[in-house]
């Protein structure tokens, strides 16, 4: 018994001083800064679901980069469009029929990215202008005084007729990395718990039955 708990032990040791994973995160930069619509005609039908999370501004066109490997998951959020909008990242894909869509939480296919680039999230319409990173009709959200800044988690916005209303509540679709820990973590993981099933099965050899 002594040996197992050692054993146990030493696997949540090597859990609790594993090397820290990567540190990816989502590099924002550039873009307009100005306030989400909230007056109609133009208003972001979501302002205020958008408001409960501390965002009252978006960038428009701002620049989106990865800093590094990456696990990223993808959650759309609402959409409000007079086409058949679409967002693409890799293999993961979300297409919403013309009409409302209530703000949600509907779930992706995560997509691995291998290393630093751009964000290559991409909005596409049946009848609109296509837009991702960099675009016109590519929106970041942010909080007042919102610049440039690093997250591990963006909300960001498709404007599929750019130039029109500008309140990017086309398509909007929140996005969030989960970095790749470093193989030394992996190491380390895969260590302890080997240790407890070494321990395991040579308690298992020593067992005894009894008879009385």
């Amino acid at each position: 018994m002594k040996k197992f708990l050692l054993a146990a032990t030493a696997a949540a040791t090597a859990f609790a001083v594993a090397p820290a994973a990567n540190a990816a995160t989502f590099i924002v930069s550039g873009g307009t800064y100005t306030p989400v619509p909230t007056v109609q005609p133009g208003a972001n039908d979501f302002h205020t679901e958008l408001a409960a999370l501390g965002f009252s501004h978006e960038l428009i066109s701002a620049n989106v980069q990865v800093s590094g490997e990456a696990w990223i998951y993808f959650e759309v959020l609402g959409s409000e469009s007079g086409y058949n909008d679409t967002f693409t990242y890799g293999t993961t894909s979300f297409s919403e029929n013309t009409g409302f869509t209530p703000w949600t939480s509907i779930s992706l296919a995560p997509v691995y990215t291998n290393g630093i680039g751009n964000f290559l999230g991409q909005f596409t319409s049946s009848e609109g202008t296509a837009a991702g990173q960099g675009d016109i009709g590519f929106a970041v959200f942010v909080p007042t005084g919102g610049g440039n800044f690093s997250s591990n988690t963006i909300y960001f916005g498709y404007d599929d007729i750019p130039g029109g209303d500008d309140n990017h509540d086309d398509l909007i679709i929140k996005a969030t990395i989960v970095a790749v820990p470093e193989p030394a973590t992996w190491a380390l993981m895969i260590a302890g718990v080997a240790a407890v099933g070494v321990s395991m099965r040579r308690r298992s050899k020593n067992v005894r039955v009894a008879f009385s």
